[in-house]
């Protein structure tokens, strides 16, 4: 698992955006367990045995101030599916450039999703987890990129057994 790093807030410089557009351009030679271009896992949906960064499309990007203002940008982590019984932790960030030191000090961080054992489980036993992230696109000047770059981060080793269906942009006004 990657470790925290105490690094204070962070604006990515340009050697960082350079290496997103790196990541963006080349051809991926790594396992794929690390990097995916689709943002849906197909139907049986992917174990969170190990980070995952997957690249997302924007469908509105380079938005106005006054539209900003009246849709927030979410990011939303679609079909959780979590054993009742374990407690299940991820942090999720945005255009983060490596995997192997993190910290929700980092402007790149979104957010994170808890599951706290209770022993009962909806009837399909997946749920959701919507993250605003305008404000993170902003600060990380990537407001106006077509996609962006997500990584989900296993906080705990019960996330082996958490499957994620996929991911996806939406608006709420």
């Amino acid at each position: 698992m990657a470790e925290y790093a105490s690094k204070a807030l962070y604006i990515p410089s340009k050697m960082d955006m350079q290496a997103l557009k790196l990541r963006e351009n080349k051809t991926i030679l790594q396992s794929p367990r690390e990097r995916i271009l689709s943002t849906e896992f197909g139907s049986s949906g992917r174990n969170l045995d190990s980070y995952i960064t997957v690249k997302v499309q924007r469908l509105k990007y380079n938005r106005r101030k006054q539209a900003k203002e009246e849709e927030e940008e979410v990011l939303v982590v679609h079909g959780i599916d979590v054993q009742s019984d374990e407690y299940v932790k991820f942090d999720v960030y945005i255009n983060l450039v490596d995997e192997s030191i993190v910290s929700p000090s980092f402007s790149e961080f979104v957010g994170t999703f808890v599951h706290i054992p209770h022993g009962k489980r909806d009837a399909n036993g997946k749920t959701n987890l919507k993250l605003g992230i305008s404000e993170v696109l902003e600060d990380l000047e990537a407001d106006s990129d077509e996609s962006i770059w997500v990584t989900l981060i296993p906080r705990t080793k019960s996330c082996t057994y958490t499957i994620i269906d996929g991911l996806q942009i939406e608006y709420m006004r």
